[in-house]
């Protein structure tokens, strides 16, 4: 018989097991914890700012689809991926932070969705360490998990910025938004040091404008918040035009008629004629509305005297080459 100590007490099977699934836990939130110290990601468009100093407090924002997350009980959060050094004049990010959410199972998941950031004590004007504090509520639970992790204003200051826009896509069409993927943006600072962004969300984030270009040579201006240094490239910007027209003969989405009597008159009321633009963009439009794009030929309401097939042409008043036709019967009646 083994020999048992007094007053010491002898754990049952079932309390080493959840002292086992305790520490385990408690492994994972301090691995999480010391992952998340000095990591340095790119910055994008900073938010929640408040003042010239940039010191604010942020509020969630709901995303559009929530993300699936474990149904255990949350029990502590962890950060990742955040810049920990600013150059004097940046404003402080919350762009491309990452919140983490331990569970009592040992799962993991991103629960950046529920957090909030207060920095408002972080000045960018003035060298030093700030500390920034993020928070995460659970909806419908009074529990509040909050950590902290601390970023640096360095007396290095930006003093020139470099665009490579070598691989980035030049030419659109009116309405497309702007692509820059494949830019580079290079940040020189006045010690010497380099920094190179490109990640395209980030870099878009500096962007303006980008969407719905209109027609025309477009300047894309680049501006970093917080650095007073500008960049500028151009893109050609073709104008939206009808390439192809074709008939839509669906029964479910027209009533196209092929078939009259002697007598009828031509109906395209119901003639779903669907114009193809060069932005891969497809409109129905309908020569019967006068629309300002087509013209019919016989057009609508012609009394139709003649028996036999005939072949009614649809074309864009802009340019005659880009048409259609189709055929239609007149029968005796």
């Amino acid at each position: 018989m083994a020999k048992i100590n007094k007053g010491v007490p002898v754990k049952t099977a079932k309390q080493s097991k959840l002292t086992a699934i305790l520490l385990t836990v408690c492994l994972v939130f301090t691995l999480v914890l010391i992952a998340g110290c000095g990591k340095t990601a790119q910055s994008s468009g900073g938010k929640g700012s408040s003042g010239g100093n940039n010191g604010g407090y942020t509020q969630p924002t709901p995303p559009t689809e929530p993300p699936v997350l474990p149904t255990a009980k949350l029990i502590g959060i962890g950060v990742t991926d955040y810049r920990a050094e600013y150059p004097l004049g940046m404003a402080f990010s919350t762009g491309n932070i990452i919140i983490t959410g331990i569970y009592d199972t040992g799962e993991t998941a991103i629960v950046n969705h529920w957090a909030e950031y207060d920095f408002s004590n972080y000045n960018k004007n003035v060298i030093g360490n700030y500390i920034i504090r993020a928070s995460v509520i659970v909806p419908n639970e009074r529990d509040i998990f909050t950590t902290s992790f601390t970023v640096k204003v360095t007396n290095k200051a930006v003093v020139d910025i470099e665009l490579n826009t070598n691989n980035v896509k030049k030419e659109y069409i009116e309405t497309n938004d702007l692509s820059v993927t494949g830019m580079i943006i290079t940040l020189i600072y006045s010690n010497g040091d380099r920094e190179t962004i490109s990640n395209a969300d980030t870099i878009l984030s500096y962007c303006s404008p980008k969407s719905r270009l209109p027609a025309g040579t477009r300047t894309i201006t680049v501006k970093i918040p917080g650095i007073d240094i500008t960049r500028t490239f151009d893109v050609s910007v073709e104008p939206e035009r009808v390439v192809k027209i074709e008939v839509d003969y669906d029964p479910d989405t027209t009533q196209f008629r092929t078939t009259y009597y002697q007598g009828e008159k031509l109906n395209l009321r119901y003639g779903g004629i669907l114009c193809t633009y060069n932005s891969g963009r497809v409109y129905g439009d309908n020569p019967y509305f006068g629309s300002d794009r087509l013209n019919a030929d016989p057009p609508h309401e012609t009394v139709l005297n003649t028996l036999g097939n005939q072949t009614v042409t649809v074309s864009l008043k802009t340019d005659s080459s880009v048409y259609t036709t189709f055929n239609i019967t007149v029968n005796p009646r």
